[in-house]
This record gives C-alpha cells, structure tokens and sequence, in this order.
C-alpha cells in the first residue's frame, strides 16, 4: 500500500514477507546499513551479529534507490570511511552465470515454490545465461545451520528480560556439548533440535561465541570461491507460500505442509541462515503466481557486498514481466 518501506532482517524478516506477498526486497550485506535507532538494536562497538536493515518495495529499482539513500558510515564513523559497493555491470539476464538451488534436503521447498524456481531458471536458459542446477558452495550445510541457530540465539538474547535469560540457562543445563569448539561442532556431535540449540546460544558464553567464527569464517571462504564461479545463487526464500497462521504451542513445536507432509516450521530459518550467517545480500523478487495460486518470490544472493547485482538481477527480472501485480479487488 505505499512505494516502499524499511525494516531489517536476522531470520528473513524482510525476505519472507515479499515472497509471501508479491513485492521485491532487499536483505543488505552485513553491516552496510547502520541500525542506530532499530528497535534496541546496539550501535558502533556493539553492532548487533547477522541482523541487517534494508528496503522492501514494489519496485526493484526502487529498492536500490531506498539502499543508496539509507547505506553508509554511521554517523560517528563517517569522517573515517565511505562506502563504494562494487558496480554491477551486467546489462542483461543472458550475462549472468547462474547457479539454481530450487530445494534441499535439509529444507524441502513445496513443489509450488520449487516448481516456479525451476521454471525461471529455464526460461534464464533459453535467454542464453550460463544456468547450473542443484549446484551448493562446498561445506557441511547441516554445520551451517547448527552455527547459525546458535548466533541467531545468541545476538537475539539481548531482547530476553533477566527472568527469560534464567529461563533459557535453565534449560540448556545439562546440554553443553562444547557447542563453542568447532572442533568438535560437526553435524553428527552437535545438538540437532531447534530447542536446544535455541536456549544453548541464547546462553552461550563470550568465549564460546568467538570460537564459532572460527566455523563461520570456513563457511565465508567456501562463498567466496562459490561466487568466483556464479554472479548469483538463486533459491527459495521460504519452503512454502503463504500459509494458515497457527500460533499454538512455541513456533518449535509447530509444523508447516511441504509436499503433503509436516515439516517443522522452524525448518524454514535454514533458508535465512544459509546466506544469511556469513552477511550475503540477498534481493527477492516474485515470479509468480505460483501453482497454488498464490505469491512466490525467488532468493536472489549474491557475494558480500554484491548488492548491486543482485539488485541489478532482480530490476532485469522485473523488466523481462515479473512484476508487482496488485491482488485482485
């Protein structure tokens, strides 16, 4: 109902609602937005981890003008740096080397979104861009997914009150598998839960989280040479379209319908974390309907800093007809 809005994304908050409703957004590359004034979000020396703010917008290119507008030093450390995002120069979508991820095992997308995902990715063939399929950045994505719940936690607890902090200590008692030693945080050794993982990072402790950026930095290097390959990954944002709002019970103890079967519905973070963890921009634009009927957006990431191809990508989407349409009256 308005040109654009801005709002932040840790757990895709800006990337789920435009895929659910129809609309582009942006999730920026960690830390080129300052968060001064979001919510209690703490500035300079005490950036909060992985949360980032951006645009959400009818129009991609309108969400690189929110970007320019809103991107840059804060204001304390603007006499010491500028930002200068590296250009885009792509003219077309044949220019494009792209890799397509319409699902994966650990997040199974709903055919009605990974069906729209692999009908772009045709359709991108046939304009003449460089298409891969099924193609992934080489490291362990259930490791990816285990660090990226307990840093979400763990950056999230700043918004528990003392009673809730006690609450989660409480809870993670008796779990502590050295969930801060990468060396011993593999797929197979850490807690698989979202439960525990959730009240293990909410109470990690400052030692614990500096030694899982050990494991966040390997992750780092496995994007970078994944994006020496690809301008773009394209994926889902979320692993369904819109559905029925069921508050009962924690959101762990909820499920969601992926292909006629219940799925947790935290299972929908992996598609947050896998870019989101290592601070990618991601821009999603709706290339919808889908074949249920409803909106489905596609998860455009590019590499760190990248956001101007990827937004570059998404304003070529929107020229070549997937566009905003407004739902019916």
């Amino acid at each position: 109902m308005s040109y654009f809005d801005i709002g932040s994304d840790i757990g895709s908050s800006l990337r789920n609602p435009a895929h659910y409703c129809g609309v582009f957004s942006h999730k920026s590359s960690h830390g080129i937005v300052p968060l001064r004034g979001h919510g209690n979000a703490p500035a300079g020396f005490a950036g909060q981890d992985i949360n980032v703010a951006g645009p959400i917008a009818r129009s991609a290119r309108d969400l690189e003008l929110v970007l320019h507008a809103i991107a840059g030093p804060d204001s304390a450390e603007a006499p010491a740096w500028r930002m200068d995002l590296p250009a885009c120069g792509h003219t077309r979508l044949a220019d494009f080397r792209v890799a397509v991820l319409p699902t994966h095992p650990l997040a199974e997308a709903d055919a009605a979104v990974s069906g729209a995902i692999e009908t772009l990715g045709q359709d991108l063939a046939r304009t003449g861009a460089r298409v891969r399929w099924n193609v992934r950045p080489h490291f362990d994505a259930a490791h990816l997914w285990h660090v990226y719940v307990l840093l979400l936690r763990a950056t999230t607890s700043l918004y528990m009150d003392d009673a809730a902090f006690a609450d989660a200590l409480a809870r993670a008692h008796g779990n502590d598998r050295n969930v801060g030693n990468d060396r011993n945080d593999s797929a197979d050794s850490m807690p698989g839960d979202y439960a525990t993982l959730q009240f293990a990072g909410a109470t990690l402790s400052h030692r614990q989280w500096l030694l899982l950026q050990h494991a966040r930095e390997g992750f780092a290097r496995a994007w970078h040479r994944f994006f020496g390959e690809y301008d773009v990954l394209l994926c889902p944002a979320a692993s369904t379209t819109a559905f029925p709002i069921d508050e009962r019970g924690e959101p762990w103890q909820r499920t969601i319908t992926v292909n006629g079967q219940p799925l947790p519905l935290t299972s929908q973070l992996f598609w947050a974390g896998h870019s989101g963890l290592c601070g990618l921009p991601s821009t999603v634009a709706p290339i919808g309907p889908a074949s249920d009927g409803l909106p489905v957006g596609v998860q455009i990431v590019a590499r760190r800093y990248g956001d101007l191809t990827s937004l570059r990508f998404a304003q070529l989407l929107e020229d070549a007809g997937h566009a905003f349409r407004p739902p019916p009256a």
